[in-house]
């Protein structure tokens, strides 16, 4: 057997404002409390958005000031270590010209040491 559908009554005039949540129509009536009510959840939470507001503000400036801090220190830290770099380089330049003045002073001693033993097997053979 089927069971038989039945329609929806019909409501003359829009729905009922009792079971109509929103929107509030001309005419409606609200009691005193609701409204105040809503107004003063209404002002709780405009003030939490503008704390919230303001204290993400805060939290961007800080991460502002915190980022430029650290790229400063990163900076500076650079500049140093390049400081340090030329230094060292300065300092390895030096060696390789003593290396290398050291290196032709020997190279002259060698040579000068060849020759005087040469010219004295030369001189001590007449």
């Amino acid at each position: 057997m089927r069971t038989p559908i039945v329609p929806n009554p019909r409501i003359v005039g829009g729905q009922h404002s009792e079971k109509r949540i929103l929107p509030l129509e001309k005419g409606d009536i609200v009691q005193k409390e609701k409204v105040e009510d809503a107004i003063v959840q209404q002002a709780v939470l405009k003030e939490q958005m503008s704390s919230l507001q303001r204290g993400f503000e805060r939290h961007v400036d800080d991460n502002r000031k915190d980022f430029k801090d650290l790229h400063i220190r990163i900076s500076d830290l650079r500049d140093e270590i390049w400081e340090d770099f030329e230094k060292h380089q300065q300092e390895a330049k030096k060696m390789m010209q003593w290396r290398w003045m050291l290196t032709g002073v020997l190279t002259a001693f060698i040579f000068f040491m060849t020759a005087l033993q040469t010219y004295s097997t030369y001189i001590s053979s007449q």
